[in-house]
């Protein structure tokens, strides 16, 4: 697990970072923490 989706800066970032992780599940990538 990388602490930038936990940067307090990037709130944005982890908003984003949930879409993408949940658009690799739907297109069966590995799962990027």
């Amino acid at each position: 697990m990388t602490s930038e989706i936990y940067s307090p800066n990037s709130h944005l970032q982890t908003c984003t970072w949930r879409v993408v992780h949940r658009r690799n599940i739907l297109s069966k990538y590995p799962t990027k923490y």
